[in-house]
């Protein structure tokens, strides 16, 4: 259990790089829980899947559950994006700590931005 890291940043970040409907974010979602946290303050999700089918489930799927997260339509092999879209409890993380990931290591990482308002296109 990653608590060392939830207390020195805030929370954690996940990455799935074949997310399928979302079973092992929802998976992992389960253990932080039963240790004591809220899935939705200290969990950040970058999910990714190659099929359209798979990136919408996983998308509703965090969502329903409350997860903050970036679901992508992508093939993580070649690093091609198709389509993203931030789960809507990723704002209510946003404000809580400030920022979507760890304090930058000085590597030239950016934050992915938040656009809640124009997302919301499912099929």
């Amino acid at each position: 259990m990653p608590v060392s890291l939830i207390e020195a940043n805030g929370f954690i970040t996940l990455q799935e790089p074949a997310s399928g409907a979302g079973g092992m974010v929802a998976a992992a979602a389960d253990v932080l829980q039963k240790a004591g946290f809220d899935p939705g303050l200290h969990m950040l999700v970058n999910a990714i899947d190659v099929s359209p089918l798979c990136f919408h489930m996983t998308f509703v799927q965090l969502s329903l559950r409350g997860i903050p997260a970036y679901v992508e339509h992508g093939n993580t092999l070649s690093g091609e994006r198709f389509a993203g879209l931030w789960t809507p409890a990723t704002a209510d993380f946003y404000r809580l700590h400030g920022r979507l990931f760890p304090e930058s290591t000085g590597t030239g990482d950016a934050e992915i931005p938040v656009e809640l308002g124009e997302q919301f296109v499912l099929l």
